[in-house]
């Protein structure tokens, strides 16, 4: 409860408002998640319990910054189901 997991791009330059290489979503009670429609690339992935689901902070730079160091990389090379496990922080 009151985990998110943020997907994003490992390129800095993806790190802004409305990009497709950023996503963020809440677990559900069993801490399950589903990310859709990321477009192929680099990504780091992170389980947190910092962020305020409302307010979108996940397309913030500086707080994707601090999310950095316990986010687990990840490459999308197209349409395809990935599963990553995380444990928050």
């Amino acid at each position: 409860s009151g985990t998110i997991v943020v997907a994003f791009g490992a390129d800095r330059a993806a790190w802004f408002a409305g990009s497709p290489r950023v996503a963020g979503v809440p677990t559900d009670r069993d801490g399950r998640y589903v990310i859709r429609n990321l477009p192929p690339g680099e990504y780091r992935v992170v389980a947190t319990s910092a962020l305020d689901p409302l307010s979108l902070e996940w397309f913030d730079p500086a707080r994707l910054e601090e999310l950095l160091p316990a986010a687990v990389p990840l490459t999308i090379a197209g349409p395809e189901k990935k599963t990553v496990d995380l444990r928050p922080r």
